[in-house]
């Protein structure tokens, strides 16, 4: 099995099964970007889009950081309603839009170890393409 460093995922209500590509964005991630290229400090990425109703309250936002494996663990809410309306390019556009965001949170995860800045610059090139 391939040893993929970016492993992303979603959890959505059946309305918006088939909206949201993670596969896509998996794999741009592991073609085009090297986490050992910014540090030590982070070996491994698994992410989840969340789009549930509004009333669940079971899939919350969620961020954390485990120094021993050096993996980050996220999982951030798209707005239901915004992914509900939009076309599958659209949806693509949010979840890379809500990627970046996950980046923010890094530090304050108590990451080390890693240039989550020029990280951020080269997702949002991978973005581009």
């Amino acid at each position: 099995m391939e040893n993929r460093k970016f492993i992303l995922s979603a959890i959505y209500w059946h309305e918006l099964s088939g909206k949201l590509d993670t596969l896509r964005i998996e794999d741009a991630l592991n073609k085009h970007i090297s986490l050992s290229d910014y540090g030590s400090g982070v070996e491994r990425i698994h992410f989840t889009f969340t789009a549930v109703r509004p009333s669940n309250t079971i899939h919350e936002n969620e961020a954390k950081y485990d120094r021993k494996t050096k993996t980050i663990e996220m999982a951030l809410k798209l707005s239901y309603e915004h992914v509900v309306v939009a076309d599958a390019e659209g949806v693509l556009e949010m979840m890379w839009g809500l990627f970046v965001v996950g980046i923010d949170l890094f530090e304050g995860m108590g990451v080390v170890g890693f240039d989550e800045s020029s990280f951020k610059k080269d997702i949002r090139k991978v973005v581009k393409l």
